[in-house]
């Protein structure tokens, strides 16, 4: 019978196993698809590594302090494994550095009300792409404004060029996730929202620029 932790293909003590059966099925390919798999596990352990070098220096502590606040409160371990996964699959520094903030916004929260709202933060910047935080900064730098009774999505195509195919996605996206109002269907007024505030002043804290 095979264990849960057996059965992890991509566990350091079974991988050599799993590089052999690529090059046995791929052949002459298969060191470079060995190569290239290896390539991405780095590529992602560099990734947490650098969300974790964030989380600590905001945190105020130590890295083994901050792991065992995280270990021993199961929201925050839940927070970590989704700062984690979103991290692994991040090339953005910024969204990193923003990422890190939030894991260590959550270990020192003192009250369930910090922890709901490190979700909340965590939720709206999982799926964050550059092109969110461009029409972000914009509506930032307006203010509170009326777009001429035009929904958000018909707002961002004709706010920035060629945005025809992305406006949709990007209008839904920031909605979705409460990032800024729609004038359509609120008084007519485009703005962000606190936590649409709040997610800007993370990324605009990120050592590295802010949108690449």
């Amino acid at each position: 019978m095979t264990s849960d932790d057996d059965s992890e293909d991509d566990s350091p003590k079974r991988r050599p196993f799993t590089d052999l059966a690529v090059r046995l099925i791929f052949g002459s390919r298969g060191d470079a698809l060995v190569t290239f798999r290896k390539e991405m596990f780095d590529r992602s352990e560099r990734r947490v590594g650098e969300m974790w070098i964030a989380a600590v220096d905001d945190s105020g502590t130590d890295a083994e302090s901050l792991l065992a606040s995280i270990q021993t409160d199961e929201r925050l371990s839940d927070l970590f494994a989704s700062v984690v996964e979103t991290a692994a699959r991040t090339r953005w520094h910024a969204k990193l550095q923003a990422l890190g903030k939030v894991l260590a916004m959550g270990v020192t929260a003192d009250d369930d009300t910090t922890v709901d709202a490190t979700e909340a933060l965590d939720r709206a910047i999982r799926g964050l792409e550059p092109v969110h935080v461009r029409v972000l900064a914009l509506i930032r730098q307006i203010g509170r404004f009326n777009p001429q009774g035009t929904g958000l999505a018909s707002w961002i195509a004709k706010a920035f060029p060629n945005a025809d195919l992305v406006a949709a996605e990007t209008a839904a996206y920031l909605q979705s996730r409460g990032l800024v109002l729609d004038p359509f269907y609120v008084n007519g007024v485009l703005e962000l929202t606190p936590l649409g505030e709040r997610v800007m002043s993370l990324i605009d804290a990120a050592t590295s620029p802010a949108i690449p």
